[in-house]
Order: C-alpha cells, then structure tokens, then sequence
C-alpha cells in the first residue's frame, strides 16, 4: 500500500511536467513495461492519461498473476527509482502485512534498486516464527550493506520520567507521579506512552495553567 500511494504521487506529479518531460516518460514506460501497460494503469489510473489507453493483458491463473504483477511492478519502481530520482518508502507495522505485501516487498529489495530507500517497522513479537514475514526478515538481515536493523526498546523507568517532565516543563513530584503512573500502563512503549500522555491531554486531566 505505501508504494502504490507512493507511485501514485509520482505519476500525479508527473502530470504537471512539461511536455518534453513527459514524452520522455511514455517512450521510458513503454520500453520497460512493454505489452503488459494495462496491469499499471489498473492500478494506477492516472498513468492512462500519459501513455494512452492500452489493450487487456492474458488472463493467467491466480498465482501466475500475482507473479507477473510482482514482475512489472518492480520494473516500474527501477524506472522511477533511479540514483538521479531517489525515494524513499516508509511502511509502519510490517507485522500486519499479508503475505502478498511481503512477497512483493521481497521482490523489490531483491532489484536491488539504487536510488530506494525503504523503512519498515515492525514489532518483532507479533512476528509468527516461520512465517513469510519471519523468513523474509531473516534473509535481508542476513545480507551485508542490503539493510540495517535497529532494535527500540521500551523506555526505562528513567527515561519515562525524563520523558513527561519535558513534556509538562515541571520536575516536581507531580510530574513523577504522572511518569510512574505512565510507565505502569504503557510498560515503557514509548509510542503508547505518548498516545495515553495525549488522551489526559484531551480529556483535561492535565491542562496548561496560564496563571502560572
């Protein structure tokens, strides 16, 4: 999903360039893509208004079509991803990601795409043990200079303190009470930390006192 809504930006944005630029793009789509241009502009409905309308591909069995659109999708980021164009591609709680997603991830960082940068998160407790996902990141981590894994861990209690007396501007035992109390119910996540912090906000159990 991050990368359709990505290339869909591109190809946007694509519109609004020059008439030189964007002939440029066609004659680079079509010798990339070739024949099968209609299975991006299913997806991509903009691209049609580049390219012009292109004839229906062949209908193959399920897995075949996954396969061929895994295929042509890469190839269409290479195009857009070169060293003179880099992106980059944020993907948030890849552990929610069906297999189809990862598959294709997978596909894409096995291009080896030189101006791609990509980001994905993941919380590695919710990763089923021998699944896609599991295999997936066990390969890449596997393979200097390809990734880089960074492991967030929970907050301490410390850190948590820290955390809320710069969020309140007060180190007084207030502002401990409050970071104990955050600690306890988010066990350090510094997400949930955050997120509960601003329901207190929003239901006024704190609030700003402009008197002092």
């Amino acid at each position: 999903y991050a990368f359709i809504q990505g290339i869909k930006k591109r190809v946007r944005d694509m519109l609004c360039e020059p008439e030189e630029k964007i002939q440029e793009f066609k004659q680079l789509f079509e010798s990339t893509v070739g024949c099968n241009a209609n299975i991006l502009v299913q997806v991509f409905p903009n691209l049609e208004k580049i390219i012009g309308k292109q004839p229906p591909v062949v209908k193959l069995g399920l897995l075949e079509t996954e396969a061929r659109f895994n295929l042509v999708f890469v190839k269409f980021v290479q195009m857009f991803c070169r060293v003179e164009f880099p992106s980059i591609f944020i993907i948030e709680d890849l552990h929610w990601s069906d297999d189809s997603t990862v598959g294709l991830l997978n596909q894409i960082v096995k291009g080896e795409i030189q101006g791609l940068l990509i980001i994905c998160t993941l919380r590695q407790d919710q990763v089923v043990q021998g699944s896609l996902l599991d295999k997936f990141t066990e390969g890449i981590n596997s393979e200097p200079g390809v990734s880089r894994n960074m492991l967030v861990e929970s907050l301490t209690k410390a850190e948590m303190q820290e955390l809320v007396q710069d969020t309140l501007k007060r180190t007084d035992e207030v502002s401990m009470e409050l970071a104990h109390i955050v600690y306890e119910k988010t066990r350090g996540n510094a997400f949930f930390a955050n997120q509960f912090i601003r329901a207190m906000y929003n239901e006024e159990y704190i609030y700003f006192n402009e008197e002092k």
